[in-house]
Order: structure tokens, then C-alpha cells, then sequence
């Protein structure tokens, strides 16, 4: 496939409505910000993730001092 034509169907994937195609480089800087928001969004959510394992280990173990409490008597 020749070089003109690779671009053209690139061009036609994604923008398919557009008269006035943005180029190529544009293109690629347009996709790597992409890409980078979503590794930024990735490390928000893993960060949220660790916090929430966090809080289920700190809910499951006062849950398991309660149980033991009330088998105890305690409570």
C-alpha cells in the first residue's frame, strides 16, 4: 500500500467527518496526551484502590473484634 493511501484511510479512521485533516504529527501529539491522561488516570485509581483495600482490612478486623466481644460476653 502506498504512502498516500496508508494516510488517507489514517485520515479516514479517524476523522471521518472533517474536510480540513489534521496532520500526522498532530495526530500522534494528539494520541500521546491521550495516553497520558489515561496512565495519570490509571495512578488515580490504583491510589483509590489501595485506600479502599485499606479501609475493607481496618472494617474486617473490627468486625472481627466484635464477634469476639460478643462471644466473650462483652458486649
Amino acid at each position: 500500500m502506498s504512502q498516500s493511501k496508508k494516510e488517507n484511510l489514517h485520515k479516514k479512521i479517524y476523522y471521518p467527518d472533517c474536510r480540513a485533516y489534521p496532520s500526522k504529527d498532530a495526530v500522534l501529539a494528539d494520541m500521546k496526551k491521550r495516553r497520558d491522561r489515561l496512565r495519570q488516570l490509571v495512578g488515580y485509581a490504583e491510589k483509590e484502590l489501595d485506600t479502599l483495600k485499606s479501609a475493607e482490612s481496618f472494617i474486617s478486623a473490627r468486625i472481627c473484634d466484635i464477634e469476639n466481644d460478643i462471644r466473650k460476653g462483652k458486649i
